[in-house]
Formats: structure tokens, C-alpha cells, sequence
């Protein structure tokens, strides 16, 4: 159908395009347009969403901040609804701290360092986290948790028992 109206197209790329073309009938049209934008360009997260889960990690974990960006309608760079994945790698990209970074930097240990604390199984650690006996802080889409470190008190409360430190400390006195 074009091959009936065209005589002749030129096309020229420079600082835009510009499309030269030739009619049947002698008629000519110049049309300049825009150079577009190249896709890493186009498909960049808007940094209002950047900000968006930079302010979402410090109480959030991926998942939810995932379904919180999903309900607003926001959308990745590239148009696509969020998952985990994307999430991560708008993180990563950025330079974002991650939600366990976070939660360490305030003071949160881990449930190995909990467990030694304590001096119980991790199992324990988990299962009192469970029963909401003790508050834990998931670091991460998985499964892992930040304890806030207990106090002697919190210990006692917890085991039944004084660790050994307090009982030597206190004989001295």
C-alpha cells in the first residue's frame, strides 16, 4: 500500500531523526523527530519510588513492602508490577542498605548470637518467638529473624535460671 503513495524515504539520524519523503505525485514532507531515549534510560525506576522503599525498609521486609508498592499502583521502570525480585534489584542497584543491615545497625542480633546469649537450643529461641514470649524482627523475605538483645531480667524471665556471670558477680559482694 506505501510502495502506491512513496516515491522515495530518506531517513537520517543525527541529533534527531528526520524522515525525508518523497510522494507519488511530487510532494515532499520532512519530518524531524526526537532521538528516543535508550531503553537503560527508559526502563530507570523513578527515584520517587527509590525513595519510596528506601522509607518502606526500615519496617518493612521485601514482601510486604512489594505489596505496598503494588497496592499504590506504582509500578518498576519497565512498567512491570513488583515482585521480590525486582525489589532486590532496585536495592542492590541504588546502593539501599538492606532491612537486616538496618536492624543490625540498630542493635538487633541474630538467633545464634541470641541463642548463646541465653544459653538454650536455637529451637527455643524460635519457638518463644512463636509463642510471642519474645519479639522477633524478620530481616529478610526467608525465614530469618533479629532478636532484640534481652536483658539479665528478660533471661531470668524467659529460662528460670541466673547466667553464671550475675551468680559470681553477685558472691563477691
Amino acid at each position: 500500500m506505501a510502495r502506491l503513495l512513496l516515491e522515495d524515504v530518506t531517513l537520517q539520524k543525527e541529533q534527531r531523526v528526520i524522515a525525508q519523503i518523497r510522494f507519488k505525485g511530487g510532494a515532499e514532507r520532512i519530518l524531524e523527530i526526537p532521538l528516543p531515549l535508550p531503553f537503560y534510560v527508559r526502563s530507570r525506576t523513578r527515584p520517587e519510588v527509590v525513595e519510596a522503599i528506601d522509607d518502606l525498609l526500615d519496617e518493612h521486609e521485601y514482601k510486604e513492602i512489594v505489596d505496598l508498592l503494588n497496592a499504590r499502583g506504582l509500578r518498576s521502570g519497565d512498567g512491570r508490577r513488583f515482585n521480590v525480585h525486582i525489589v532486590g534489584h532496585i536495592c542492590k542497584q541504588s546502593g539501599l542498605k538492606s532491612r537486616r543491615e538496618r536492624l543490625r545497625e540498630n542493635g538487633l542480633i541474630t538467633l545464634k548470637e541470641m541463642a548463646r546469649l541465653v544459653r538454650v537450643k536455637d529451637g527455643r529461641i524460635t519457638q518463644w518467638r512463636q509463642e510471642g514470649r519474645i519479639a522477633g524482627y524478620r530481616s529478610n523475605f526467608r525465614t530469618e529473624y533479629l532478636y532484640l538483645a534481652p536483658t539479665p531480667a528478660q533471661i531470668v524471665a524467659l529460662t528460670g535460671r541466673i547466667r553464671n556471670e550475675e551468680k559470681t558477680s553477685s558472691r563477691g559482694r
